[in-house]
């Protein structure tokens, strides 16, 4: 293999958001305060530096104890120089760019430039115009790891709303109710919460977060106009924040059975509206439900009164197209789903923006967590190994690297 085949490949001595103690000294990035990122951070932390923006600092150290001296606070739109372990005694020196990935507060996308080549990590984002600023900037980009989360056709997500399209279709769901209604609104963690402060204007409320989730507002850096929006006092507004899990044909019940006065509805804004699946037993888009009779299982009152709205903080399936055609990466990589399908999607992607040439998925075997593509030449495509499980998905990610 010549140097220039490995091009693009983030060196294992610069890691981002994951953090297994290293073989050599390592440098680590958190894109941002999402548990399926900060696995195996703990307070017993000491493994190196972590590089994150303030706000993912503040979660870190409130929620997970990790030690302040860890971590060191990267800035917005500003190139930062590390020295880094290429093997023992051998060091090299790259540049870091931090750029907002309109995901969570506090979550940035990741440019780095060194020896390596030009790559760029999205963490998990959704696509907005003004990211191509900083990123178009590069002659080339060499590799995008890539939130795929959407991309493959079966999810359904080839759109979504964005936030004021996404407040109209809750505001016409609530309308369907008495204006008595509690709607309880399911979101984890951190994220969306300029959805639900446009909530609470449009109704002009408050919205109820439960004591996790108002412990953590004031590290959002928000606006006052913004943390105007929320109350913990539960009493004082029908609008609730719960978490997904809670959110389920059995607590809506039980909610409705323990205040008879007033009916309790669910709103849970996901990119999965059309595929999630728990659909069948906990989950009901409105239009599923004005078209039960269709169907051979009469949906329950509750599954009625729980309504998916097509939103996320993830890019929809034309927005990464977008993306990536306008950035023209050489290799990509995918960072969120390694499903056969969702890998053969980055393939047709890649195709769709060089020219539609044919290429064979061949693994290499120094690194078999990623996958070349050469040009076919009269040969039958060969079946590779694509990890099925969850478990397997913890592992390496898979990549797909075009020929020059």
């Amino acid at each position: 293999m010549t140097s220039t085949q490995w091009r693009g490949l983030l060196p294992t001595t610069l890691s981002v958001d994951s953090f297994l103690q290293p073989q050599l000294p390592t440098i680590y990035f958190l894109s941002h305060f999402h548990s399926d990122h900060y696995q195996s951070l703990s307070s017993s932390w000491t493994h190196g530096k972590i590089l994150c923006t303030k706000i993912t600092k503040r979660l870190i150290v409130h929620k997970l104890g990790v030690a302040a001296k860890y971590l060191h606070v990267m800035e917005l739109n500003t190139p930062l120089t590390l020295k880094y372990t290429l093997s023992e005694g051998t060091y090299d020196t790259c540049s870091v760019t931090a750029i907002d990935a309109n995901h969570c507060p506090g979550a940035v996308m990741l440019m780095f430039v060194g020896s390596f080549g030009s790559v760029v990590h999205t963490g998990d984002f959704r696509y907005h115009p003004n990211m191509l600023v900083s990123l178009s900037k590069l002659q080339q980009i060499d590799r995008i790891y890539l939130d795929n989360t959407f991309l493959d056709k079966t999810c359904g997500a080839h759109e979504l709303l964005l936030e004021e399209e996404a407040i109209d279709r809750i505001e016409f769901i609530v309308n369907k109710h008495k204006t008595n209604t509690v709607v309880l609104v399911a979101i984890d963690q951190v994220g969306k919460e300029i959805l639900l402060c446009l909530l609470a204007l449009r109704f002009k409320t408050r919205i109820y977060l439960p004591p996790p989730r108002w412990e953590t507002l004031p590290m959002l850096d928000l606006t006052p106009e913004q943390m105007a929006c929320f109350t913990n006092d539960l009493a004082s507004t029908r609008f609730r924040v719960c978490s997904r899990n809670q959110m389920t044909i059995r607590n809506v019940q039980q909610q409705n059975i323990q205040f008879p006065d007033h009916q309790t509805i669910g709103i849970r804004p996901s990119g999965y509206a059309l595929t999630d699946s728990s659909s069948s037993s906990s989950l009901s888009s409105s239009s599923s439900s004005s078209s039960s009779s269709s169907s051979s299982v009469v949906p329950s009152f509750a599954e009625q009164q729980i309504y998916r709205v097509k939103y996320s903080s993830h890019s929809s399936r034309n927005e990464l197209l977008t993306f990536l055609r306008a950035l023209k990466p050489k290799r990509l990589t995918a960072t969120s789903v390694t499903a056969p399908s969702s890998i053969q999607e980055l393939h047709q992607a890649m195709l769709s923006i060089n020219g539609g040439k044919n290429y064979l998925q061949v693994p290499k075997l120094e690194q078999p967590q990623h996958l070349n593509l050469i040009p076919i030449i009269n040969k039958q495509k060969k079946r590779i190994h694509v990890p099925r499980t969850m478990k397997e998905r913890k592992k390496p990610k898979l990549g797909i690297m075009l020929p020059k």
